[in-house]
């Protein structure tokens, strides 16, 4: 059964309005979010109880104390009553204004994701605004998402300026060294004003002697719970002989769940003391004994469906009919009602029960004495249910729990299997495998292919791979058109993509599959679509690229997967990128990180992706501020541990080299990145970086493996390799500036060439900078000029700044061009953005100069100082500034004494440092 998904369809509607879209393809049945089904809100209250409850004032006193704790922890074996003391202690703080979460942990919440993601929605229950946090949570967090998700749970509790308290009741039912390390993370680095509560049969393993010893934690046991003989009457509600008291108080040592137990058999006076005088057994087998006793008091058919109910964690009566095979579980449930202590009713949703946990237990273990062979059939009954009712989750975990892992495999197939990442998000399908043992998954091939795909978000291209080869050496004879080909063409396509298997052939193959799908295969075509996209780009056939994305985007709003449609913004973005239009991409990449945020928080990926790629833009844009820059480091960490592919590389690696003092680490990581996923064409961006960035005795190195593996015309005869040629000639014509001017010519006629062809603008702008600061050092001004201003024109319309920072030696050209309107047409967007350009130099320098000591020249000594980078002679220096060269001589005279220089040497190293710490090279 497809479950449709609820998004936030008011911001993703308007912007497919917007769109030009019709809504209405991207509208299915609203229904609860399939990612959400494995919610369980009645999770987040404390259990409800009918029966009257005994005021402890001595208790929720030392309760109040635990405000001033990190962790609290009230541990007693069960029928303690620590979860109705604990629910006491919340009403009471709630009324006092105290913000208080609530989390009853069952077995399921073992896993760290599912722990968090119920710990982040337990506080928001409490009226916590933890922003985009709760969405996260609510489809179930990623493996990526863990510790930037923990990270910002806590800095959002550390602005309140109130008091939190989480409760977490029944904390023994949580199993594993994970969740205590989780926990024990939080608890760690807990803000001031936020305290933890435990509940828990067992001592958690939280090295809690530390703990304690600090002062940090404080706890309650077993014997502060204990009803003293005092209070038995308050419990019982009845009055009794003093002989009576001293017997129960004896008998049950003060044992709140035996004495309520004892409440419901004891009837008079004299009947419950002889009731009481045959009992014996220490408190070890009072409950065991009374329980026994309960269910005497009932009849076979009632005690029948005590037990068999037991398998369900909570029902009502349509679920206890469907498991149980009867039609009268509703009267049942009301003939049962004098159980009101054991048969708990949940406040939400109405009409559900559950057992008290040591009910539960007891009948549990009856049930495997009395029923054995009938535990696996309830089980599939359940499962059948909660599959005809729409709760995919729960449906495959009683298929698990009956061990038929078969069905759990249907039940998942059915549901779409890998497409289950399309519309509920990562964590959801994770969650869903989690119930396959990993031996079995072979038995399985479409269980396998999700999988894999999974892998591919994890980053884990080998193994993908190998499970993807496997099964499709086994299916080599699936029928064309069965769900296993389907799955196959996809997931294949896709890992093709992340593996950066981009040549031509791969392209018309993607065409030929495409034109074999039946046109209702909408995901399918969609999915190719994207993939022909990021082909094409790789290719070098950029405006091909962004047709292709555009028809993916309507292919997507069709198959109504807001997921796909995010995915081909960022394809349609990063086209009109590459060809210079940054205002269509910035639109785009909003769009996608909008949706993102809004309907797949819980894809920690695809928001990194979509907004390192606004980082990007505004990188180019010469305008990354500090906050954005610490933004995009983080992105980098999750694009690099989990899911991405070249271009986030490739543009990733442009933007952190410029990020830092020195390249290296940026370099580093590209390289890392290239060796684990077999990307050849970032390994020689890297190596372009490198050489650009680079300073020291390997750059003779670096550029001539360069030139060999990447030959002049390469790109022609090989068009994958066309971004990594245009930036080593790039890099090459840099390195040859001050060295072989005509080689640097050369380099630069190459690239040109390729981004002419390819339409890569961008890149075409970043070239005629670089060589008009090579026709400038080579004295040919007017061709300097004609350069920068066709480069200008270009860059201006979309504020392209980037080409134009990288040095500081551009700034006599630039006022030259500004200059030059003066008697010659120059474009007034050109002058403007100049002299835009001219600012940010001026502000970036008196930074720099206060460091550099260059505060005390003058402008027109600033502007020799410049040129001087260049390492000019003094009657090319005149030349470009329009000067004699005597005048050059005086203001380097006073140059030389203001810095404290002795030699020209030192002037010219002085003057190309400063140059490169005012454009952060």
């Amino acid at each position: 059964m497809r479950l449709a998904v609820r998004l936030n369809w008011v911001s993703t509607l308007h912007w497919l309005d917007q769109a030009g879209a019709d809504p209405d393809t991207m509208v299915s049945e609203v229904a609860e979010s399939p990612s959400q089904r494995w919610l369980t809100r009645a999770k987040f209250d404390p259990p409800k109880h009918d029966v009257g409850l005994l005021e402890r004032a001595h208790l929720l006193e030392r309760l109040d104390q635990f405000l001033n704790k990190r962790l609290g922890l009230v541990l007693a074996p069960a029928g303690f009553g620590k979860s109705i003391l604990m629910g006491q202690w919340r009403d009471r703080q709630k009324s006092r204004g105290t913000q208080v979460g609530w989390l009853s942990l069952d077995e399921a919440d073992s896993e760290p994701l599912q722990f968090l993601s119920y710990v982040i929605l337990a506080l928001r229950e409490a009226n916590l605004d933890l922003g985009w946090l709760a969405p996260l949570a609510e489809q179930g967090l990623m493996d990526s998402a863990l510790r930037p998700a923990m990270s910002g749970l806590l800095e959002a509790i550390a602005k309140l300026p109130t008091p939190i308290v989480l409760v977490l009741d029944d904390y023994h039912r949580v199993s594993g060294p994970a969740v205590d390390r989780t926990l024990a993370s939080i608890v760690g680095a807990a803000p001031h004003n936020l305290t933890i509560i435990l509940t828990s049969r067992v001592r958690p393993h939280l090295d809690l002697s530390r703990l304690l010893a600090a002062g940090v934690a404080a706890e309650i046991d077993a014997d502060a719970l204990r009803i003293s003989r005092d209070d038995i009457e308050s419990v019982l509600n009845r009055t009794m002989t003093p002989t009576a008291l001293d017997l129960l108080h004896a008998k049950t040592e003060g044992w709140p769940v035996a004495l309520q137990l004892a409440r419901l058999l004891l009837r008079s006076d004299d009947e419950g003391l002889a009731f009481l005088q045959r009992f014996k057994g220490d408190s070890g087998h009072v409950a065991a004994y009374l329980t026994d006793q309960v269910l005497c008091s009932v009849t076979d058919d009632q005690r029948s469906f005590l037990l068999k109910t037991s398998v369900l964690e909570r029902f009502d009566a349509s679920l206890a009919d469907a498991v149980i095979g009867r039609a009268d579980s509703r009267d049942m449930l009301v003939r049962l009602e004098h159980l009101n202590a054991l048969l708990v009713p949940l406040r939400e949703p109405y009409g559900w029960f559950r057992y008290h946990h040591l009910f539960a237990e007891y009948l549990q273990d009856q049930l495997c004495r009395c029923f054995p062979a009938e535990i696996r059939q309830l089980h599939l009954n359940a499962s059948s249910w909660y599959e005809q009712n729409g709760d995919l989750p729960e449906a495959v975990r009683h298929a698990r729990a009956a061990g038929n892992y078969a069905r759990c495999a249907a039940l998942i197939e059915q549901a779409g299997a890998w497409e289950l990442i399309l519309f509920g998000g990562i964590g959801y399908l994770r969650n869903l495998l989690r119930n396959i043992p990993e031996a079995l998954m072979p038995e399985y091939s479409r269980i396998q292919i999700a999988q894999a795909y999974l892998h591919l978000k994890d980053g884990r291209l080998s193994d993908a791979r190998a499970i993807y080869e496997t099964v499709q050496d086994a299916g080599v004879g699936a029928a064309a058109g069965s769900k296993l080909a389907r799955d196959l063409i996809n997931v294949g396509a896709l890992l093709d993509g992340y593996e950066d298997q981009r040549r031509p052939s791969n392209l018309e193959r993607l065409g030929a599959i495409m034109a074999k799908q039946p046109q209702s295969d909408h995901l399918t075509i969609g999915i190719l679509a994207c993939e022909q996209s990021l082909g094409a780009l790789a290719l070098g056939r950029i405006a091909e690229a962004e047709t292709h994305a555009q028809e993916a985007m309507r292919i997507m709003r069709r198959a109504r997967t807001v997921l796909g449609l995010t995915y081909s913004l960022l394809h349609a973005g990063l086209a009109a990128f590459y060809q210079g239009r940054f205002q269509v991409a910035e639109a785009q990449f909003g769009a996608a990180y909008r949706m993102a945020v809004d309907n797949f928080a819980s894809d920690p990926g695809l928001k990194a992706q979509s907004n390192l790629l606004r980082a990007v833009l505004h990188h180019w844009r010469g305008r990354l501020t500090g906050s954005q820059r610490a933004a995009f480091l983080t992105d980098m960490e999750q694009v690099e541990a989990f899911d991405g592919w070249f271009e986030l590389y490739a543009n990733g690696l442009e933007v952190e080299c410029a990020q830092h003092d020195c390249a290296e680490p940026a370099i580093i990581r590209a390289r890392r990145i290239a060796s684990q996923r077999g990307l050849r064409r970032l390994d020689l961006l890297a190596d372009a970086q490198s050489l650009r960035h680079g300073a020291g005795d390997a750059d003779y190195i670096i550029a001539h493996q360069l030139t060999l593996a990447l030959p002049e015309d390469c790109w022609r005869q090989e068009p994958f390799l066309w971004r990594p040629y245009v930036e080593s000639r790039l890099a090459l014509a840099r390195y040859h500036l001050d060295r072989d001017r005509a080689a640097a010519l050369k380099a630069l006629d190459g690239a040109m060439k390729c981004c002419r062809a390819t339409s890569a603008a961008i890149y075409l702008i970043d070239a005629l900078a670089i060589r008009a600061l090579v026709r400038e050092r080579s004295g040919n001004r007017i061709d300097a000029i004609a350069d920068l201003i066709e480069g200008l024109t270009m860059a201006a319309p979309e504020r392209i700044a980037l080409p134009f920072e990288r040095s500081r030696e551009i700034v006599p050209l630039l006022r030259a061009v500004v200059k030059s309107s003066r008697h010659d047409y120059v474009d007034i967007l050109v002058t403007t953005f100049a002299k835009n350009l001219l600012a940010s130099f001026t502000v970036k320098n008196a930074s720099a100069d206060a460091i550099d000591g260059q505060q005390h020249l003058s402008g027109r000594e600033r502007e020799v100082f410049e040129v001087l980078a260049s390492g000019r002679s003094n009657k090319e220096i005149a030349r470009v500034l329009g000067m004699t060269e005597n005048t050059v001589k005086f203001h380097l005279k006073r140059i030389f004494s203001k810095l404290s220089l002795d030699s020209r040497t030192q002037a010219i190293a002085r003057a190309r440092s400063s140059a490169n710490a005012t454009t952060g090279r």
